[in-house]
């Protein structure tokens, strides 16, 4: 079960704890869980059991991004004209959510809800699909909104808290004990609470089947209280452990299809593996990853690894959208090493979308583990596509013939397959993109209409191979190989 922060409640005696009117510890009994103030019974629902993990406090709720939420009644709680009130929970995503399929929006999604816009009760806190997040109550019978200066970051615990205080019209907004957001309030504020919805909005926004408004990550301990919380009280909030977004076990327990041996994501969807690397007595392998759903949009670069290629480890995730030129998805690439481009460490080529055009760009790890990677700050270094190119623009590949170095790039000209030319200056460390071909395809029929994936690998007997993955051949999508020299 959780339990109450001991250290915050011995500095702020009992002023606060005899103030909270409702306490959603988020832990798990079969298909519910209590509000332990009222004994309230919220339904836990999704596509599979509810999963209680270790939490910041006790346990937390692991949502999946795509079908679980709590939903349910609350009576008794709070007053129509309060005089202060704090809201407070912890909250760890594993990725932020779609929203909305394939176009960039502010709009945001309940991370937890119970906001009646009809009645003017409740609160909520939400976020985006950068991350951005606010806080939305009703103050006096007016709406009040604090939007936050930062982001909540992924894969950590951050503990959010908002304070109006009636006596000196103000509300603010925290994240881990610092201030990131203000409001001018009105005298009250209502704390009533006729409901709640945690994971996700209640009027739900559908991609096929999958829902794209819905929190991927922890929910822990929800507290509101009829008192405003000193910035000290705030700070003295303190999480027990890291957070811990593996994917429950218990999931996929039963599933005799998953299998045992291959390199695969815990849960979500996959797709095109970028290639493996071995660094630090591990081998590592990245791949497409959207945790949310099969969405093409807001794509990332999954990583597992292995010590002895047959027990394999899902590592967090080494790329998110997050750049202005990526913020659609940092879509797929390769991972090359170099002596005098990446000084024999491996680093990522990849491809960042914007939902306007696609650029290629670079990523380096801050060590030999490959866990944390960092943007090159020079990105993007290939600038978008050459002058009369399709503007499917994706998927590079780097390789060296001698003292020259190159990236080739998968798109189309004139309706058939290509690839670009890409070649390295040594002197400026800036590479050309002056629309020079790598190898066109000669038709249609057999080349397609579009290049992805392309790839050349020195062959023993001093010839390359060359192969790409084409769309819309007279006989499909087939992967074509060309033999030759360089």
């Amino acid at each position: 079960m959780s339990r109450l922060f001991l250290l915050l409640f011995t500095l702020c005696a009992t002023t606060a704890f005899a103030q909270r009117i409702a306490h959603f510890p988020l832990s798990v009994s079969g298909s519910t869980t209590t509000e332990s103030v009222t004994g309230a019974q919220l339904t836990i629902s999704g596509q599979h059991a509810a999963e209680a993990v270790a939490g910041a406090v006790g346990d937390a709720l692991r949502l999946d991004g795509y079908s679980s939420k709590v939903a349910g009644t609350l009576s008794g709680i709070g007053q129509e004209r309060a005089a202060a009130m704090t809201i407070a929970l912890w909250v760890a995503p594993e990725t932020y959510p779609i929203v909305e399929h394939d176009v960039a929006t502010t709009t945001m999604t309940p991370i937890a809800t119970s906001l009646d816009e009809t009645a003017h009760t409740g609160w909520q806190i939400a976020i985006g699909q950068t991350g951005k997040y606010q806080f939305q109550c009703y103050s006096g019978g007016w709406p009040l909104t604090i939007d936050a200066s930062d982001v909540i970051p992924c894969g950590e615990w951050s503990h959010i808290v908002c304070v109006i205080d009636g006596s000196n019209r103000s509300a603010t907004l925290y994240r881990n004990g610092t201030q990131v957001g203000t409001a001018r309030s009105m005298t009250t504020v209502t704390s009533t609470m006729s409901r709640i919805t945690i994971g996700m909005a209640e009027n739900s926004a559908m991609q096929g089947p999958f829902t794209l408004n819905a929190f991927n990550g922890l929910v822990d301990e929800i507290e509101v209280y009829e008192s405003a919380l000193t910035a000290a009280e705030v700070a003295a909030y303190t999480a027990e452990r890291p957070a811990d977004l593996t994917i429950p076990a218990s999931r996929f327990a039963d599933d005799l299809l998953r299998p045992r041996f291959h390199a695969m994501p815990a849960a979500a969807w996959t797709n095109e593996c970028h290639g493996m690397t071995y660094s630090d007595g591990r081998f590592h392998l990245f791949f497409q990853k959207n945790a949310n759903g099969p969405f093409m949009s807001r794509l990332h670069w999954g990583h597992v690894s292995s010590a002895d290629l047959c027990t394999w480890t899902e590592e967090p995730i080494a790329l998110f959208p997050g750049a202005s030129y990526d913020i659609k998805g940092c879509w797929s690439g390769c991972v090359f090493t170099d002596d005098v481009i990446t000084g024999g460490q491996p680093n990522i080529l990849y491809t960042g979308v914007d939902y306007v055009r696609a650029v290629i760009a670079q990523a380096m790890p801050t060590d030999a583990t490959l866990i944390d990677w960092i943007r090159r700050t020079s990105n993007p270094i290939i600038n978008g596509r050459p002058s009369g190119l399709s503007d499917d623009f994706r998927d590079p590949y780097f390789f060296r013939n001698g003292d020259n170095a190159y990236i080739i790039v998968g798109s189309a000209k004139g309706g058939i397959g290509t690839t670009t030319l890409h070649r390295y200056n040594a002197q400026t460390g800036a590479w050309s993109n002056d629309g020079s071909a790598f190898y066109t395809g000669a038709s249609v029929a057999q080349d397609g209409t579009f290049w992805e994936m392309p790839n050349v690998t020195r062959m023993e007997n001093g010839e390359w191979l060359f192969t790409v993955t084409p769309q819309a051949t007279q006989t499909g999508v087939r992967t074509l190989y060309r033999l030759g020299s360089i």
